[in-house]
């Protein structure tokens, strides 16, 4: 049976069921500040290698889909080579999933419910999480930004600014 996903209100709404065990969710919930930088860079390495050596469909695996939401839950802490991946991954599936969808859509052929499924969960994981970066790093320009004109206010108030 395949699990229905569906964007959720809060990213963190999928780290539990809600009671509804017909969903998909993140089975795999850590102490997320717990997790060690080296623990961070292998799950985001295997969360492209999944992407990377499968098809645009390998959201809907359990262990990628965890992979997946970890990687963008501490997207901060992701080295930057490897954030530029991500993003481009995330971007050419959907491109994928887009193009695979349209030829589902347009066969001639009786398609499987399940087929139908995957493919919808797929979409709405990579709108997910691709909205899910974007707010965090709204989130993370809004704090710079925020930095810098404290510093300016510091710096036109006479007060030593740190060297970096």
């Amino acid at each position: 049976m395949v699990l229905r996903f569906e964007i959720p209100q809060r990213p963190e709404d999928l780290e539990s069921d809600g009671g509804r065990e017909e969903l998909l969710r993140v089975l795999t919930v850590k102490q997320w500040d717990l997790i060690t930088d080296d623990e961070v860079v292998q799950t985001v390495e295997y969360a492209l290698f999944e992407l990377d050596s499968s098809d645009s469909l390998q959201t809907c695996d359990q262990a990628c889909f965890d992979a997946l939401y970890a990687t963008v839950k501490l997207f901060n802490r992701v080295p930057p080579r490897l954030k530029t991946k991500v993003v481009d991954v995330l971007c050419g599936n959907v491109l994928d999933i887009t193009s695979s969808l349209k030829c589902l859509l347009a066969s001639e052929f009786r398609t499987g419910e399940q087929s139908v499924l995957l493919h919808r969960n797929a979409m709405q994981q990579y709108v997910f999480l691709l909205d899910w970066l974007s707010m965090q790093a709204d989130i993370q320009s809004e704090g710079e930004a925020r930095e810098k004109r404290q510093l300016g206010q510091d710096v036109g108030a006479g007060k030593s600014v740190p060297t970096l």
